[in-house]
């Protein structure tokens, strides 16, 4: 990640790492609370237990900075209501960049049967290296320090303070934070406390609540800025909310006045060095020379480079202290064959200017995009640096993180990041960033056709283009065919039961079209009810895309699959029944959603065509009684159920009143990847 806080967390699975490997004493040490600490009081005799406080009851959320001195002084007091809450509270956990924090340990204390119990002195104590990120290939360098306690009882009231030193020197000259006043439990009270010179301006915006802070100044060169919640309520988190959805009461706070100062003070940290067009190594020369000559077109050479740094650069951040925020110089960066996102962005920026090719790093945020209008200046609102290009006075937005992209640079996928800061030395405000459109909706062909009563064949032909393609692509150079086939089979044996494959799974791809064709072959059974055979069809649009068990009396947005455009058509082949001829439309239309299907019956033959488009990330909480209202009334609409007669009554073909019972969808690729947790996406 590009940017990171410092966190305090209660859940960990550590890797201890042998002592003699860590510098124990130059990382933390014990001792008193700064003098400028304000030690605050908290109830020591019970308080009402409130509903959301199951297992701990936090009484005392205290933080207290000193910007002037870079130091941060965090205070707990939280009392044990059951065993469970033993477990959790019976770490004490402190997480912090050995570059430049040190931790000091202030006390550590139990109050039980009216007295003090000591815990810091003889509690054992480790440093661990957790690396939370390394699955994604993301290498901090944080540091745990974790004390473990012994003797915690039901109703104890744990008390524990410490400090942490210092402050990263690129975020050290702008006072910048996010203060929450509200957490998912209640807190009998959450404080905050800054301390800084008179002179520090920064700008403050309550959000979610209006707690103003109270301000007084201490002395000639020290003021305080104080806020304070009590008795706060919980705030909800419901799934599927949004990502970008953010409910509790926090205070923004920002030293920065613009964007602008934002850009101005990460531009110089992507200026490439001043030797660079000196002393470029060969082996980068040659292949810009090999580029050159391929083709006389700018933007063919730009998807060239861009290519190179997708697919032959691999993804991997060193990012201890300060490198969490310096690019590695793009030399380097071509000859170690890896980087994260602020290294492959700054290198593929090189190799464009060595083509003369304009372009400029975007900082963008991966998940909070649509917030990022709403936020203060901050360089913390961003996660992720991508690259803009300029040629014949046309923008392109790439992003050199993402492997195995197909298309040309006019139609390369870009994800929506909506909003994002240009670091250059003209950049004034955050930037709109093309939205997502598709030109080409996923196409699901599925056919039926009936062998006999007993077996059916099932072909699926699934068409995917561009962000679909690439993951696609992305999970077959990973994974292999074959076990794409695996799960495919064994996903529908799960449904069918006896299922075998009729012929092995087929993939045609068009990278340069951005075009991948998924073709399945199965043979499966059908189900015998009672005198009768019974085949079920469903529409995996229905079933995974149109959410009918959304509760409409919720508190928050619902998140939608977004970009989603999908047509799908399914077609049965039944010789053994004959159906009336009927033909019929729908169409349902929500300011989230555009649904139509058409469905065809005659004889013994039956289509059912049905298209899907999400038309934004999710429906607002004013719409969703709408919303759950029409889903419903799409899925009592069919596709209906089919039932096979016997060969001795084949008049008895079709109940028109009957829905579906049995789930059956058509294993397109992209239904499997979502009931697999998106297989597809990048890590």
């Amino acid at each position: 990640m590009f940017f990171r806080f410092i966190i305090f967390t209660l859940s960990l699975f550590p890797f201890l790492l042998n002592g003699s490997n860590i510098d124990q004493i130059a990382k933390h040490s014990k001792g008193d609370a700064p003098s400028w600490v304000k030690l605050l009081d908290f109830p020591l005799d019970a308080v009402p237990i409130k509903p959301s406080q199951v297992n701990l009851q936090y009484l005392l959320i205290d933080t207290q900075k000193n910007w002037e001195e870079k130091t941060l002084y965090r205070h707990f007091v939280i009392r044990t209501l059951t065993q469970s809450g033993i477990e959790r509270i019976s770490q004490v956990r402190v997480d912090f960049d050995p570059s430049y924090n040190q931790v000091v340990m202030h006390a550590i204390r139990v109050f039980r049967d009216g007295k003090w119990l000591d815990r810091l002195e003889n509690a054992r104590h480790n440093l661990i290296q957790r690396e939370t990120d390394l699955e994604q290939n993301l290498y901090n360098g944080d540091l745990t320090l974790v004390y473990f306690l012994e003797d915690i009882r039901e109703g104890d009231l744990i008390e524990y303070s410490y400090s942490l030193k210092g402050a990263s020197p690129l975020l050290s000259s702008h006072y910048t934070d996010m203060v929450y006043m509200q957490r998912d439990f209640s807190v009998e009270k959450i404080t905050h406390r800054l301390l800084g010179h008179p002179d520090l301006a920064f700008l403050i915006k309550p959000v979610n609540t209006v707690i103003e802070p109270n301000i007084c100044d201490l002395s000639p060169t020290l003021r305080e800025w104080s806020w304070e919640a009590s008795d706060t309520l919980p705030c909800s988190y419901e799934a599927d909310q949004p990502i970008w959805h953010n409910p509790p009461a926090h205070i923004e706070m920002s030293q920065y006045q613009s964007w602008e100062e934002v850009a101005k003070k990460f531009y110089p940290l992507y200026i490439l060095p001043s030797d660079f067009a000196q002393s470029i190594p060969a082996e980068i020369r040659v292949l810009v020379e090999q580029w050159k000559a391929s083709t006389p077109e700018a933007s063919k050479r730009a998807l060239l480079a861009l290519r190179f740094v997708q697919d032959q650069v691999r993804y991997l951040g060193l990012e201890e202290g300060i490198r969490a925020f310096l690019p590695t110089d793009p030399r380097l960066t071509f000859q170690r064959r890896f980087g994260d996102c602020k290294d492959k962005t700054f290198l593929l920026h090189a190799l464009l200017q060595l083509m003369d090719i304009p372009s400029k790093p975007l900082l963008v945020h991966s998940r909070h995009g649509k917030r990022l209008p709403e936020l203060l200046p901050t360089p913390l609102a961003f996660d992720h640096l991508v690259l803009q290009l300029e040629m014949d006075e046309t923008l392109y937005y790439v992003d050199p993180t993402y492997s195995l992209q197909g298309g040309s640079l006019q139609t390369n996928f870009f994800p929506d990041y909506e909003w994002g800061l240009l670091l250059s030395n003209d950049s004034k405000e955050l930037i709109p960033l093309p939205r997502v459109i598709f030109k080409n909706p996923t196409e699901v062909d599925t056919s039926f056709t009936l062998e006999s009563e007993d077996i059916a064949h099932l072909k699926i032909k699934s068409i995917v283009y561009d962000f679909t393609a690439d993951r696609l692509r992305r999970f077959i150079e990973w994974n292999g065919l074959k076990k794409l086939e695996e799960d495919s089979l064994s996903t529908m044996q799960e449904i069918y039961g006896a299922v075998t494959l009729d012929a092995p799974i087929k993939i045609i791809d068009d990278r340069e079209y951005n075009r991948a064709i998924l073709i399945e072959s199965y043979c499966l059974p059908t189900q015998p009810i009672s005198d009768k055979k019974l085949m079920t069809v469903f529409s995996y649009i229905q079933r995974y895309y149109l959410e009918d068990q959304i509760n409409p009396e919720r508190a928050s947005p619902y998140q939608l699959r977004y970009p989603l455009w999908i047509k799908e058509r399914i077609h049965i082949d039944n010789p053994f029944s004959r159906w009336n001829n009927f033909k019929g439309n729908y169409k349902a239309e929500h300011e989230s959603i555009l649904y139509t299907l058409s469905t065809r019956m005659e004889k013994n033959k039956a289509t059912f065509n049905l298209e899907l488009q999400h038309l934004q990330d999710h429906i607002p909480k004013s719409s969703l009684r709408d919303y759950w209202r029409i889903v419903n009334e799409i899925k009592r609409k069919g596709p209906p159920r089919l039932i096979i007669s016997s060969l001795s009554s084949p008049e008895e073909d079709f109940d028109p009143g009957l829905i579906g019972v049995m789930v059956f969808f058509g294993l397109v690729l992209v239904v499997n990847l979502i009931r697999r947790k998106r297989r597809w996406e990048a890590p």
